[in-house]
């Protein structure tokens, strides 16, 4: 299960793409312009992150990888992006896949190691049921999978789209550390999330009506039957799957994982204590 094992046939190409001041990259898609990191050479590994975060979750995965593998981490519009999409894009869950697969085209991506978490996990499995040709392996982390999107503790994000002003208000109650370590807020989502760094996903949020539209777009879209489809789809992809779970995970538990499991044809699953 090695990322280091399938070597991508475009590992060494670079396609031209603008760079912005602090390294990332931005690649111009039908729905915007989406930015990224791009880092290293040799097998390529994309990473995922989920909403109301940004492709920072993954700095510390990257760094352990060294410059043998090349990882991509796309900053997805989940909310915490910092240039919005245009404003007729649609971004349900589903087309947020689409435009994954578009941006692995566009880099002329091949032979993919896919990893996801949280409801980044939910769109890594929407991407491995629709362009499965473009991936080598997919890992799971905790993710959404089945009914469970979102996880109960953030089921009101279905509501929050439609209370006016709802997530704006939403991004000003969360300038509190104290509020983002709740349940309900970042607080079991992860044991080593700096405060800082929710603190500045949320700054992203408040900052930009453009993109509060955009997570709007998404929120809107978050339907536990387009999941449930998606999960169980999943009996189709054949590509080496590892699923990567906590024995004690708060929102989305281990029968989830064991559930995806029987339904991958080629998969194995790694429980962290």
């Amino acid at each position: 299960m090695s990322a280091a094992t399938t070597h991508s046939r475009h590992a060494l190409t670079r396609e031209p793409e603008g760079q912005v001041a602090d390294g990332r990259r931005s690649i111009e898609l039908s729905a915007g312009t989406i930015e990224y990191h791009d880092e290293g050479e040799g097998p390529v590994v994309v990473c995922l992150h989920g909403l109301l975060a940004d492709a920072r979750l993954y700095e510390p995965f990257a760094r352990s990888l060294g410059s043998d593998i090349r990882v991509v981490r796309p900053e997805l519009p989940l909310g915490c992006h910092r240039v919005p999409m245009n404003p007729d894009a649609p971004l349900a869950p589903t087309n947020v896949a689409g435009l994954v697969v578009e941006f692995l085209e566009a880099l002329d991506l091949n032979e993919v190691t896919l990893i996801g978490n949280d409801s980044g996990g939910a769109i890594s499995q929407m991407v491995a049921t629709t362009a499965p040709e473009r991936l080598a392996r997919l890992v799971l982390t905790p993710s959404d999978a089945f009914e469970v999107f979102p996880p109960w503790m953030f089921s009101y994000f279905r509501v929050l789209p439609r209370i006016p002003g709802g997530i704006w208000a939403t991004s000003q109650m969360m300038r509190l550390g104290a509020l983002r370590r709740l349940p309900m807020a970042y607080g079991r989502l992860g044991k080593r999330l700096d405060s800082s760094l929710t603190g500045d996903w949320m700054s992203a949020l408040r900052a930009s009506s453009a993109v509060r539209r955009d997570v709007a777009k998404v929120l809107r879209g978050v339907k536990p039957s387009v999941m449930g489809a998606t999960s169980t789809a999943l009996a189709d992809f054949d590509r080496p799957t590892l699923l990567v779970w906590g024995d004690d995970d708060f929102g989305f538990r281990l029968s989830l994982a064991e559930r995806l499991l029987a339904v991958l044809p080629n998969a194995e699953l790694c429980v962290l204590e």
